[in-house]
Protein backbone atom coordinates (compact mmCIF):
# COMPACT_ATOMS: atom_id res chain seq x y z
CA UNK A 1 0.00 0.00 0.00
CA UNK A 2 1.33 3.42 -0.90
CA UNK A 3 0.32 6.18 1.55
CA UNK A 4 3.11 8.86 -0.01
CA UNK A 5 1.82 12.13 -0.36
CA UNK A 6 1.05 12.97 -3.80
CA UNK A 7 2.17 16.34 -4.99
CA UNK A 8 2.55 18.52 -8.02
CA UNK A 9 4.67 21.15 -8.60
CA UNK A 10 3.60 24.14 -10.65
CA UNK A 11 7.44 26.27 -11.72
CA UNK A 12 10.00 23.62 -11.01
CA UNK A 13 12.97 25.44 -12.92
CA UNK A 14 13.92 28.37 -10.84
CA UNK A 15 15.78 28.53 -7.79
CA UNK A 16 12.94 28.36 -5.79
CA UNK A 17 11.29 24.91 -7.72
CA UNK A 18 15.38 23.35 -7.33
CA UNK A 19 15.22 23.72 -3.73
CA UNK A 20 11.36 22.09 -3.34
CA UNK A 21 12.64 19.13 -5.71
CA UNK A 22 15.88 18.75 -3.82
CA UNK A 23 13.89 18.33 -0.58
CA UNK A 24 10.75 16.59 -1.98
CA UNK A 25 13.14 13.81 -3.61
CA UNK A 26 14.60 12.75 -0.13
CA UNK A 27 11.61 13.05 1.78
CA UNK A 28 10.39 9.45 2.36
CA UNK A 29 6.60 10.33 2.17
CA UNK A 30 6.16 12.43 -0.75
CA UNK A 31 5.73 11.03 -4.46
CA UNK A 32 6.17 13.62 -6.96
CA UNK A 33 4.03 13.12 -9.88
CA UNK A 34 4.75 16.05 -12.00
CA UNK A 35 6.69 19.22 -12.61
CA UNK A 36 5.91 21.83 -14.82
CA UNK A 37 7.94 24.38 -16.24
CA UNK A 38 6.44 25.80 -19.47
CA UNK A 39 9.89 26.73 -20.87
CA UNK A 40 11.70 23.63 -20.07
CA UNK A 41 8.83 20.99 -21.39
CA UNK A 42 10.25 18.51 -22.45
CA UNK A 43 13.98 18.48 -20.85
CA UNK A 44 14.74 15.95 -17.78
CA UNK A 45 14.60 17.81 -14.73
CA UNK A 46 18.42 17.21 -14.24
CA UNK A 47 19.39 19.08 -17.34
CA UNK A 48 18.23 22.08 -15.82
CA UNK A 49 19.14 21.75 -12.33
CA UNK A 50 22.31 19.39 -12.44
CA UNK A 51 22.82 18.97 -8.83
CA UNK A 52 19.64 16.72 -9.23
CA UNK A 53 21.45 13.98 -11.49
CA UNK A 54 20.74 11.05 -10.75
CA UNK A 55 18.02 11.40 -8.34
CA UNK A 56 15.37 11.66 -10.60
CA UNK A 57 13.79 10.65 -13.78
CA UNK A 58 11.53 13.37 -14.03
CA UNK A 59 10.79 15.10 -16.91
CA UNK A 60 9.52 19.02 -16.91
CA UNK A 61 5.55 19.43 -18.22
CA UNK A 62 3.56 21.62 -19.57
CA UNK A 63 0.63 22.78 -16.81
CA UNK A 64 -1.86 22.07 -19.46
CA UNK A 65 -0.56 18.50 -19.89
CA UNK A 66 -0.79 17.77 -16.45
CA UNK A 67 -4.80 19.02 -15.52
CA UNK A 68 -5.67 15.52 -16.03
CA UNK A 69 -3.78 14.06 -13.25
CA UNK A 70 -4.92 16.64 -10.69
CA UNK A 71 -7.93 14.95 -8.59
CA UNK A 72 -4.95 11.89 -7.81
CA UNK A 73 -3.09 14.84 -5.98
CA UNK A 74 -3.08 15.61 -2.94
CA UNK A 75 -1.24 18.80 -2.97
CA UNK A 76 0.15 21.11 -5.38
CA UNK A 77 3.34 23.74 -4.80
CA UNK A 78 3.58 26.85 -6.62
CA UNK A 79 6.89 28.22 -7.36
CA UNK A 80 5.54 30.62 -10.32
CA UNK A 81 6.45 34.12 -10.93
CA UNK A 82 4.04 36.46 -8.82
CA UNK A 83 0.46 36.76 -10.33
CA UNK A 84 0.35 33.67 -11.76
CA UNK A 85 -0.61 31.27 -8.27
CA UNK A 86 -4.11 33.37 -8.62
CA UNK A 87 -4.83 32.32 -11.71
CA UNK A 88 -4.20 28.76 -11.14
CA UNK A 89 -5.50 28.50 -7.68
CA UNK A 90 -9.77 28.39 -8.31
CA UNK A 91 -8.93 25.92 -11.08
CA UNK A 92 -7.98 23.43 -8.14
CA UNK A 93 -9.91 20.35 -7.31
CA UNK A 94 -11.52 21.15 -4.15
CA UNK A 95 -9.53 18.30 -2.25
CA UNK A 96 -6.07 19.20 -3.31
CA UNK A 97 -4.10 21.79 -0.87
CA UNK A 98 -2.45 24.38 -2.72
CA UNK A 99 1.09 25.81 -1.15
CA UNK A 100 1.97 29.03 -2.64
CA UNK A 101 5.49 29.89 -2.46
CA UNK A 102 4.97 33.22 -4.33
CA UNK A 103 3.52 36.37 -2.84
CA UNK A 104 0.17 35.81 -4.41
CA UNK A 105 -1.99 34.68 -1.52
CA UNK A 106 1.14 36.39 1.11
CA UNK A 107 -1.73 38.97 2.56
CA UNK A 108 -5.02 38.32 3.32
CA UNK A 109 -6.31 42.11 2.80
CA UNK A 110 -7.01 42.47 -0.61
CA UNK A 111 -6.63 46.41 -0.21
CA UNK A 112 -3.36 45.78 1.53
CA UNK A 113 -1.93 42.94 -1.48
CA UNK A 114 -3.11 45.86 -4.36
CA UNK A 115 -1.60 48.51 -2.44
CA UNK A 116 1.70 46.71 -2.57
CA UNK A 117 1.50 44.47 -5.29
CA UNK A 118 0.37 47.29 -7.38
CA UNK A 119 -1.89 44.33 -9.22
CA UNK A 120 -5.50 43.37 -8.50
CA UNK A 121 -5.83 40.26 -6.70
CA UNK A 122 -8.29 37.89 -8.68
CA UNK A 123 -8.59 35.31 -6.44
CA UNK A 124 -8.54 36.18 -2.36
CA UNK A 125 -11.28 33.90 -1.59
Amino acid sequence: MNNKIKIGIYGGSGYGGSELLRILLFHPDAEIVFVTANEQAGKPVPEVHRNLAGLTDLKFSLASQEEDKLAELDCVFLALPHGQAMDLVPSLPANVKAIDLSGDFRLRDQAIFEKHYKQQHTAMQ
